[in-house]
């Protein structure tokens, strides 16, 4: 009998595997986001964060011996570094991205006048816009009624991960001088849909102070509108799914204990009785549980399995699959209230 050799992709399969590994397994299970671990995998460390995923590739691509060649020549054309090159470059497609997602028309399909206003013209070879092309960090979609190009990055993530890259203050997401009523003038990004995959790579990004990070996240949960409390719980849900960019945020646990609490409710010692929340609320807060720390989630919803009766227990199950039952105790708890609940339906 033959005992087979591990493979580099056995190793990477078991180190996705490992305790603590969870958001980094659902990441990958994206294929484009699978295809950057497996090319920039070393061997040993994985990624943290999506940010960090992102810049091992970015790091990685521009090794590449063609992608070296075509920075080389560019470099000499433009009499710099490649290092002043490649920042020249990152910058630039950062503010493009930004600019394009900005705009409801353009977002995703980027006007040639966009592309020149950024990065120059295409036919240009001492131009960034030439660069990126041949680089494939923009490729040419299509024409417009006028016959002028439509760009597209090489992946909508691509773009988002650049304008992350760029933006050096969270007040661009949220106003700092927010107080109960919008700051006039103001455009709050945190509400809007493109820029919540942008706000979580900046998270994740490692040349961004913990303290600004957690400042935001902060700035997130107490975040009040006047206007019920709509936006509030919004933020607050944006910010449940950040700190899974930022694990190492201080108030993490409360905030995942608040959400549940919200998702599934929580025991009443006055009236002792399980009060819930109404929808929307407790279907999104349900729904941000599995998009959160999940350990955190599994240990706040095991220590509220104990006050659920009748109903109740299929709500707890529930949350509990959306987190995959990746922790042996949740196993374990589940499989006691599958067996009580099964005894209950015959009784």
């Amino acid at each position: 009998m033959t005992t087979s050799i591990p493979t580099s992709a056995d190793a990477l399969i078991a180190s996705l595997h490992e305790p603590g590994r969870e958001h980094l397994l659902d990441l990958v299970r994206n294929p484009l986001r699978l295809t950057l671990l497996c090319m920039t995998w070393d061997g040993s460390s994985l990624p943290e964060t999506q940010a960090d995923l992102y810049d091992r590739y970015l790091r990685k691509m521009y090794e590449w011996n063609q992608n070296l060649h075509e920075l080389r020549d560019h470099a000499q054309r433009c009499n710099t570094t490649i290092t002043k090159l490649k920042q020249d470059l990152n910058r630039q497609l950062g503010e493009l991205a930004k600019a394009a997602l900005n705009l409801p028309q353009e977002r995703f399909r980027l006007s040639q006048a966009l592309v020149e206003e950024y990065l120059g013209e295409e036919l240009d070879e001492t131009s960034l816009g030439y660069l990126a092309l041949r680089l494939g960090w923009l490729n040419r979609i299509g024409r417009d009624g006028r016959g002028d190009a439509i760009f597209a990055f090489y992946h909508a993530t691509f773009q988002e991960y650049f304008a992350a890259l760029v933006v050096e203050d969270w007040d661009y997401f949220l106003s700092r001088n927010h107080v109960d009523y919008p700051v006039e003038g103001n455009q709050y990004r945190i509400f809007e849909p493109q820029w919540k995959q942008v706000i979580l790579l900046w998270l994740g990004r490692e040349n961004v102070g913990e303290e600004e990070k957690e400042t935001f996240i902060r700035a997130l949960i107490e975040f009040k509108s006047g206007v019920r409390d709509f936006y509030g719980y919004q933020a607050y849900f944006l910010a449940a799914a950040g700190i899974n960019e930022f694990k190492t945020c201080s108030i993490a646990a409360e905030i995942v204990r608040q959400v549940v609490k919200w998702g599934f409710g929580y025991f009443n010692i006055e009236k002792q009785e399980w009060r819930t929340f109404v929808d929307p609320v407790a279907k999104s807060a349900r729904d941000v549980t599995g998009a959160t720390i999940r350990q955190e989630a599994i240990d706040a919803l095991l220590q509220i399995l104990t006050y659920f009766d009748n109903n109740e227990h299929w709500l707890a199950t529930d949350g509990l699959k959306t987190d995959e039952k990746s922790s042996s105790d949740a196993i374990a708890e589940l499989v006691e209230l599958t067996q009580k609940i099964k005894h209950e339906d015959i009784c």
